[in-house]
């Protein structure tokens, strides 16, 4: 159903000044080590294609200037094959290196279809995001590539540009910051406005000593006793009734739900959009489990990723290249919190605390890692429901010169089971709310969702 037109690699600038440079995997990296790759797909709404060579250089030219400033991606991760305490991983770049690019056009008159929000098969979005190429071996070193991209054509609809990036090289930050960039350049034909007045300022931060890190030397060893195979999950493994469906949560909805939250714990302070919406959320989910018969006694982790970008002392710059993220546990039980009423207040209250006590306080971010290894080695006793993205990475706003996207979906959630964030095209203020389910408990819970929404709006009536 799709015909190959190019595949090339894209160096970074001709010129470009770094000829080798290398980055140790900090903490944040490390809690990172041999998780499933990022996956995301963009799709933009474009019908004239005639020229699609002149398409192509234009993106290629652009991804090159792109480069000259996000060049580790083109790098490899540098491990040891087998355990060795005197090799540590580390991102490894050499003048030359280069990303895989694939352009395809697609047979399939499916555009719309794939770009709505109402269930669709998951499997039909992987063929939209390129494999990683193979890790090479070298002695005892493995070699592994950090980004591929794939561009797909559907003439007269538009185009879909898939993501696959490892996830020990940046975190969502990073990666949705290089994607913005490479827009800005290809949309611009210039770098220039990237670096605004600041000419002598890079784009990225890649200097790694002023990370005050540490935990590296535990989760080292932690590393180092994991399995060395770094190959990911074969789309081939997910269900076939597997489907993606996009929940949107409006700008009034998330306003009412901050005020019952408020008006119930005045004293709360960290009462915003992210909490709200995954309280809300993440309760809908539950009462979807109690419908089917999944509740059981095992504790229910609620999990997102908190940059710390701003925690860091000294802060780290928004720029940073690579992870500077840590897990946020929020351990519950089923029938805890669903026993009364009030699940969402309950969950948002737990939200709020925990994001202010993990957080805020001496020591925080040790303690989030040191959490991270307790239920790393502790999998099987618990349910784990976690959350991706965020509404402030904004990428709604990559445009490459075709308009803003259409549709953005993070491919990923379907290896976790969990949930994805992000900012909303449609309704200004408002959040999209990606899940993946098998098809019968994603029709339930869209039932939930809805009718919890409807018991929102009707708390404003009855006010």
């Amino acid at each position: 159903m799709f015909t190959v037109i190019e595949q090339c690699r894209v160096a970074a600038q001709p010129g470009t000044t770094v000829l080798e440079k290398s980055l140790p995997l900090t903490t944040f990296d490390l809690t990172m080590f041999q998780h499933h790759p990022m996956l995301r797909v963009i799709f933009y709404e474009h019908s004239h294609l005639d020229e699609a060579q002149s398409f192509i250089s234009k993106l290629k030219d652009s991804l090159s200037l792109t480069l000259k400033h996000f060049y580790m991606f083109a790098g490899h991760l540098v491990c040891s094959k087998t355990p060795n305490p005197t090799i540590k991983p580390k991102i490894h770049y050499v003048d030359g290196d280069s990303i895989p690019l694939t352009f395809m056009e697609s047979k399939q008159d499916n555009f719309d279809y794939l770009t709505s929000n109402y269930p669709r098969t998951a499997i039909e979005f992987h063929s939209l995001v390129p494999q990683l190429p193979a890790e090479s071996i070298i002695g005892d070193t493995v070699l592994a590539p950090l980004m591929a991209i794939q561009v797909t054509l559907y003439p007269g609809s538009g185009i879909c540009i898939g993501f696959t990036v490892r996830h020990e090289a940046a975190d969502g930050n990073t990666f949705t910051q290089f994607i913005r960039s490479w827009a800005s350049i290809t949309k611009l034909s210039s770098d220039e406005p990237l670096l605004g007045e600041k000419l002598d300022q890079p784009i990225c931060f890649y200097d790694r000593s002023v990370v005050n890190d540490p935990n590296q030397e535990i989760f080292w060893g932690g590393v180092m006793s994991r399995p060395s195979d770094m190959r990911s999950i074969s789309p081939t493994q997910l269900p076939p009734d597997l489907v993606r469906a996009t929940f949107i949560m409006g700008p009034d909805h998330i306003q009412l739900l901050k005020r019952w939250v408020s008006k119930e714990f005045p004293t709360l302070s960290h009462v915003t959009t992210f909490s709200v919406t995954v309280a809300f959320v993440w309760v809908s989910i539950f009462k979807l489990k109690m419908r089917i018969n999944e509740v059981c006694d095992r504790p229910v982790q609620l999990v997102i990723s908190a940059d710390c970008r701003r925690l860091m002392d000294p802060p780290l710059p928004e720029n940073y290249f690579g992870n500077c993220i840590v897990p946020v546990f929020f351990p519950s039980n089923f029938n805890e919190l669903l026993s009364k009423d009030d699940g969402f207040i309950i969950g948002a209250k737990l939200i709020g605390e925990l994001i202010e006590e993990k957080l805020r306080k001496k020591d925080a971010i040790s303690r989030c890692q040191e959490e991270m290894v307790y239920f790393g080695e502790r999998m099987s006793e618990f349910q784990f429901v976690a959350v991706s993205g965020s509404p402030r990475f904004g990428v709604y706003d990559a445009d490459f010169g075709w308009g803003e996207p259409k549709k953005t979906e993070v491919i990923s959630i379907d290896f976790k089971g969990g949930i994805s964030i992000g900012d909303c095209r449609d309704v200004k203020g408002g959040v999209e709310v990606g899940l993946s389910f098998p098809k019968i408990e994603m029709d339930a819970f869209a039932v939930i969702f809805a009718d919890g929404l409807k018991s929102v709006e009707m708390s404003r009536v009855n006010a």
